[in-house]
């Protein structure tokens, strides 16, 4: 049987995210009265997208059960910057306005092929 749809993830496949060297989390602590060295956190940050992004796959089950579920997960991923920093993950409200402002839609882009590409497969009957 030949399929009737086709699945795209979004990052890098779709789209992206805009402006990948800003560091959204120094300007939400900043919000929260928290100073860091920008160029520092954006490096720690990074290092915890290349361990997400690595060769070896990550079974999101556990954490696709709710939002609550992955966003504990996202908390867990980046304590350890957060700590490196003085910054208690469990700080109220601190960690999913960091979430909030990442998600953000006016963050990101889909690439210029990307309509056209869906809107062909859609001419040739793919959901």
């Amino acid at each position: 049987m030949a399929p009737r749809a086709i699945l795209f993830d979004f990052y890098n496949t779709l789209g992206s995210g805009l402006d990948p060297d800003d560091c959204i989390e120094a300007a939400v602590l900043a919000e929260f009265g928290i100073a860091v060295d920008a160029v520092a956190l954006r490096a720690a940050v990074g290092a915890v997208g290349a361990s997400i992004n690595g060769s070896d796959p990550i079974d999101h089950s556990k954490h696709s059960l709710s939002p609550e579920h992955y966003l504990e997960y996202l908390r867990q991923l980046n304590a350890g910057w957060m700590q490196e920093f003085g910054i208690d993950p469990q700080h109220p409200g601190l960690f999913e306005r960091i979430c909030e402002a990442k998600d953000h839609p006016s963050r990101f882009f889909l690439f210029d092929d990307t309509m056209p590409a869906l809107l062909r497969l859609r001419e040739a009957g793919f959901r």
